[in-house]
């Protein structure tokens, strides 16, 4: 289930303001592995997404705030094991991740 929310706020004449989520929920699943063992299987989840930020009403540009992975969630998208060794090889999704995005229209 997948799902989002904009709102936009006007601040002066031309400026204004963007405040953004969106969210997905998992039900369990099992990753796709080769030679799959149960350590790889996902229990439900879900991520959420948002981002603040301001800019002109024309859109020419825009300074956000934004974070990724809010909830810092863990759960696997992938997996193998490595020939003629007996580990596995498990990769996580990414972390909680934040940053500042300028975006500029020519």
């Amino acid at each position: 289930v997948t799902g989002a929310i904009a709102y936009r706020v006007p601040l002066s004449a031309n400026l204004g303001a963007l405040f953004y989520l969106d969210g997905r929920w998992n039900s369990e699943y099992r990753t796709q592995t080769l030679n799959r063992t149960a350590n790889t299987d996902n229990e439900s989840f879900a991520v959420f997404n948002g981002r603040i930020g301001i800019g002109p009403e024309n859109e020419r540009w825009s300074l956000e705030l934004f974070g990724q992975n809010l909830t810092d969630e863990l759960y696997f998208v992938g997996g193998f094991a490595p020939p003629l060794q007996s580990s596995r090889v498990i990769f996580p999704n990414e972390p909680r991740t934040y940053g500042v995005s300028l975006r500029l229209q020519y």
